[in-house]
């Protein structure tokens, strides 16, 4: 029993038990508009941000560490092909800051992309990017939805993304994430009689062959496939010389651009995950050694550490699987880290 200190009154909240946040609960009060009205306060409050960033895991929850990572990416951290990291940029721009224009032609103002590729290329990247333009709206990340066989939560994830509209909700590896149990709900709440206003989603994946074709190939569903593949020449070139401008102890008489040319020359076939472990063991290397600035002796054990993670992947059975651990651990902790 409790009173609001909105109106004075005395309520009773009886609450019955249930899973996975589903329960149900009775309020007994002076009389029914009252009731209504309590309820509809709390769960106003409820729905209330404390924090931007909110991730999924059964159910929402402020995410603090996510919002302090977010605001240290930019759309300068990725490289990618010119053309598609504008194409992204252009198409992300153009939903929040084309509303009028949608509602002009009469569209709903919703908008799907779908990045898939190889782990490691930079998908999660992209996600956060967006998210850290717009910093005044919310970010929905969903990594997981806990039982799959259980359609109450993908419901749970797309009411409250409505209520929170206009934002960003981001769906990590998708193809993991809907399968034959949910996938009916998953379709309806995605596009079918809902309104979705407001809602930019952004899911990745890293085994498009996976994905429903009701999924993939439906653009009222994503609009936009990017496929973020492994990194070119000129990419690799950018994404070594990007790790090595931002090193706090890079000595003046290191070549940068060579260094970064002989790297690219070397690692076809490297993710940006392996092209960064390969600079981190590197370092890692030099410090054991009780070495600090990152020299000529440097640059001589960072291709050191691409030749030893090239000899690594050719004896992996599944390159992209290796691609997916080294993505996924953390990536320094072991592999291609030399002592003497």
């Amino acid at each position: 029993m409790g009173t609001d200190p909105e109106d004075g009154a005395a309520y009773d909240v009886v609450v019955e038990p249930g899973f996975y946040n589903q329960a149900r609960f009775i309020v007994l009060g002076p009389d029914e508009v009252r009731c209504h009205r309590l309820i509809e306060r709390v769960q106003e409050e409820a729905r209330r941000f404390r924090c931007r960033c909110r991730r999924f895991a059964g159910a929402w929850q402020d995410d603090h560490e996510m919002e302090a990572e977010v605001a240290k990416i930019g759309w300068d951290d990725i490289v990618l092909a010119p053309e598609t990291i504008s194409d992204i940029r252009r198409t992300i721009a153009q939903f929040f800051e084309g509303r009028e224009v949608f509602e002009k032609l009469r569209f709903p103002w919703r908008r799907g992309v779908l990045l898939v590729g190889p782990p490691g290329t930079g998908k999660t990247m992209v996600c956060k990017a967006a998210a850290a333009t717009y910093p005044e709206l919310p970010f929905l990340y969903v990594g997981d939805i806990g039982r799959r066989s259980c359609t109450a939560e993908i419901e749970q994830v797309f009411l409250h993304a409505r209520q929170s509209a206009p934002c960003i909700l981001a769906f990590e590896d998708m193809d993991g994430l809907v399968d034959q149990a949910n996938r009916t709900v998953f379709l309806n709440e995605l596009d079918g009689f809902r309104d979705n206003e407001g809602l930019l989603i952004i899911a990745s994946s890293n085994h498009p062959e996976r994905i429903d074709e009701a999924i993939l190939k439906r653009p009222s569903r994503f609009d936009r496939v990017y496929h973020i593949g492994l990194p070119a020449r000129a990419e690799r070139i950018a994404y070594t010389r990007l790790l090595l401008e931002r090193a706090p102890n890079l000595s003046p008489s290191l070549d940068v651009e060579a260094l970064a040319e002989k790297v690219a020359d070397v690692t076809e076939g490297f993710t940006p995950a392996f092209l960064k472990e390969a600079y981190l063991s590197a370092v890692l290397q030099l410090a054991h050694e009780g070495l600090w600035e990152l020299d000529e002796a440097f640059g001589a054990a960072f291709l050191e550490q691409t030749d030893f993670l090239r000899r690594y992947l050719k004896k992996a059975k599944n390159p992209e699987a290796m691609a997916d651990m080294l993505a996924s651990s953390g990536a320094g902790e072991n592999i291609g880290f030399r002592t003497r």
